[in-house]
């Protein structure tokens, strides 16, 4: 949850790798939080944003919207590390056209720019509230 906290609180251009893992996070909370015991009765509103922000950044990324999370995460994630190796043929792999529809270089270029998530932030925030006021 930290790199998306960090980077949807000042989204920089030229970050592709950091817009990647910010996005994985966004993925992988919308589905573990309302399945997770541990925030039950605590999400709040944060569930709905967190379905809202996945959504939106699939469309700005033209990730295809019956993609599994867990293929969204892997290749976001397995294209964060190839980014930050300078690995183009990594970056490949890991972008896949069946799920990453734009391909890899038109995805890399939506990440850096960086893709508009405006329910992102308030979705993160929601979360941390919620959590914050139950404990």
């Amino acid at each position: 949850r930290q790199n998306a906290v960090a980077f949807f609180a000042s989204p920089q251009a030229g970050k592709p790798a950091e817009a990647a893992r910010a996005i994985a996070d966004i993925e992988f909370l919308a589905g573990a939080v309302p399945s997770d015991p541990r925030w039950q009765g605590q999400a709040g509103n944060a569930t709905p944003q967190l379905a809202q922000a996945r959504n939106e950044a699939r469309r700005a990324l033209g990730i295809a919207p019956q993609a599994g999370a867990q293929a969204v995460i892997d290749g976001l994630m397995s294209a964060a590390t190839a980014l930050d190796a300078n690995d183009r043929a990594g970056v490949a792999r890991a972008l896949p056209r069946n799920v990453f529809t734009a391909g890899p270089e038109q995805t890399v270029r939506r990440l850096a720019t960086p893709p508009r998530i405006p329910s992102a932030s308030a979705a993160l925030y929601a979360l941390a509230a919620g959590g914050a006021a139950n404990r």
